[in-house]
Order: structure tokens, then C-alpha cells, then sequence
């Protein structure tokens, strides 16, 4: 899927138009036609992590056109790295209270993955594991 057609896509999921799409990322209407129709890409990774946030999804899963390999690559990255970002996020979610329950929802999936793929490389753990992290860490 190209990076026109998942604007399209993400952008009809989350009920917007692209008026409001393009205010949003402050880009003219054409300009946001232009990215769907695939005649324009984004100048600036600016502008894409707008639109990865209007949308609630990864940056990279606009960019990369391989929808299989974006789950393969994030799949390698390492779980630290991996737990880090997801606590980034949960740090977000939390302290933001507007944002969409369709956002929360999908970040309540990628926390269930991360922890079932962390599970699988390193055994379930204790009823007492904290995975190392301070208590106090949110």
C-alpha cells in the first residue's frame, strides 16, 4: 500500500475529511489531495509524525509501503527499545485526556503484543517481576 493510500485509508477510519486532515497538519487541501493521490509526498518528517499522530499510528508504518515488513522490522527492534517507546506512550495516554477511545483501544493492542512477544523470548514472568522497572516509573 503506498503512502497516498493510507492516508486515505486512516484518514476515512478516523472520520475526517480532508479539510480537516489538511488543517490539521497545516497543509492546504490541495496539497493533502496531492499526498493521497500520490502526485506529492511530504517535504518534512514533521509533517509525516503529524500525521501518524492525527491518525494514531507509528510514522513508519506511513513510509514504509510494505505493510509486512513494518511489522517484521518493528518485530527485530530490540525489547528495550521497544519497552521504552511503549512507556512514552503510555506516559502520553495518560496524561492526555482527549485523546480518541478507538486511539486508546489500539494502544491498549500494541502493549498486549509487546508484552505477549516479551513473554515468548524471555518466559512468562513472576507474580513478583516488575521486569526491572521502578514502581514509581509512571
Amino acid at each position: 500500500m503506498t503512502f497516498g493510500e493510507k492516508c486515505k485509508k486512516y484518514r476515512s477510519e478516523a472520520k475526517l475529511t480532508q479539510q480537516q486532515t489538511a488543517d490539521a497538519i497545516n497543509v492546504s487541501r490541495r496539497t493533502y489531495i496531492y499526498y493521497e493521490t500520490g502526485r506529492k509526498l511530504p517535504r518534512s518528517r514533521r509533517t509525516v509524525e503529524k500525521l501518524a499522530g492525527l491518525f494514531g499510528i507509528d510514522p513508519n508504518l506511513l513510509i514504509i509501503e510494505n505493510d509486512e515488513r513494518f511489522i517484521e522490522l518493528q518485530r527485530e527492534r530490540p525489547a528495550a527499545e521497544r519497552i521504552i517507546s511503549a512507556l512514552d506512550d503510555v506516559r502520553a495516554i495518560l496524561s492526555d485526556g482527549s485523546i480518541d477511545p478507538k486511539q486508546k483501544q489500539d494502544f491498549a493492542s500494541k502493549l498486549a503484543g509487546l508484552c505477549a512477544d516479551l513473554s515468548v523470548s524471555n518466559g512468562p514472568a513472576s507474580a513478583n517481576d516488575n521486569g526491572g522497572f521502578d514502581d514509581n516509573i509512571l
